[in-house]
């Protein structure tokens, strides 16, 4: 009778050891899957590992700007927040450091002139558009502003263009160009 059980027992132990060995590749993937799942909340967790991008720009040329004969790129040449640094002063566009969803407004005040506008532009694309045509000898004060919603990719840029025959002022931090990241694609 000794034999008998050990025999089963030993047949028990080879059954559980066969049941081990298909389990425990299915364990080791499953430990994977928890540590890429811990690791992604860690990433969006962790502020270190958060990326803010949010920039507010003004026009501050101590004069009006245009008329021009075609399409120009504004430069808001003063940043007033530029976290993450990625509106460049210098040529008036915002490059997009990550792919995600982000949050784009400008304004703009113009008076005494015949057209003002501005339009959003993502790449090469109009987004959105504020424009008035003014009645000549109608002294007012014009202002406008536009906001849009965009999904980017890496690279991708935004600026704000001046419409062929069309000004705005640069007085008085009037005129103004926001942008912030939303959240990462």
């Amino acid at each position: 009778m000794g034999a008998e059980v050990n025999w089963v027992l030993k047949k028990a132990l080879e059954n559980q050891a066969d049941m081990l060995n298909v389990l425990l590749p299915r364990l080791r993937e499953d430990e994977d899957v928890v540590d890429s799942q811990e690791q992604t909340t860690s990433i969006v967790t962790d502020p270190s590992t958060k990326m803010s991008v949010l920039f507010t720009a003004v026009l501050q040329t101590g004069g009006y700007v245009g008329p021009f004969q075609g399409d120009t790129t504004l430069i808001f040449n003063r940043a007033n927040t530029n976290m993450g640094e990625a509106y460049d002063i210098s040529t008036g566009l915002f490059k997009a450091p990550v792919a995600g969803y982000y949050c784009f407004s400008f304004s703009y005040q113009a008076d005494k002139r015949e057209q003002s506008g501005l339009t959003l532009m993502k790449n090469d694309e109009a987004i959105v558009k504020a424009f008035n045509s003014n009645k000549p000898g109608i002294q007012h004060v014009d202002n406008a502003s536009s906001t849009a919603c965009l999904e980017l990719q890496q690279g991708d840029t935004v600026s704000v263009v001046l419409p062929k025959e069309c000004w705005v002022s640069g007085i008085g931090k009037t005129t103004s160009f926001t942008g912030f990241l939303i959240s990462k694609a």
